[in-house]
């Protein structure tokens, strides 16, 4: 069994928001002249892609992948392994946009992140995002049965 989960957007909420803006003046355009296509496929690209994480019980992998426009995963499968561990952490992002007037503008973003540590530990690879620490630790529990 495959289980998806969204991790993050991939330019932020401000870039999200003038995707959506590119993808609505697009849209509108597109009557009028064929040249709107372009605004079209970089607002969608902006608005929906994100980072996100596949996890196959079954076979024992995972796969972090790019999903481009929201539905296209792109990324390769890696197993688990004896030696991997399984944590659950607090994150804590930041995003910052600037006015005109350069006023700045800090959203900060908490959650509980299911993060997988390698055999060496220099490399940690985020797997889940949850809003509560417990569903983090249920996940982090199945998935160390599976190691």
């Amino acid at each position: 069994m495959i289980q998806n989960y969204k991790l993050d957007k991939l330019f932020g909420p401000s870039a999200s928001f003038a995707g959506y803006l590119l993808l609505g003046t697009g849209l509108i355009t597109v009557y009028f002249t064929l040249t709107a296509i372009p605004l079209i496929l970089i607002g969608g690209a902006l608005a929906f892609s994100f980072y996100g994480s596949e996890i196959d019980t079954i076979k024992k992998c995972y796969r972090i992948n790019l999903n481009l426009f929201g539905f296209y995963p792109i990324g390769k499968w890696c197993r688990f392994y004896k030696t991997d561990q399984i944590l659950v952490q607090q994150f804590t992002g930041r995003y910052t946009a600037f006015s005109r007037g350069n006023r700045q503008l800090d959203i900060s973003v908490s959650d509980y992140r299911v993060v997988l540590i390698l055999e060496n530990g220099n490399k940690k690879i985020h797997l889940a995002k949850f809003p509560t620490e417990s569903q983090a630790l249920d996940l982090a529990k199945q998935l160390q049965l599976l190691l």
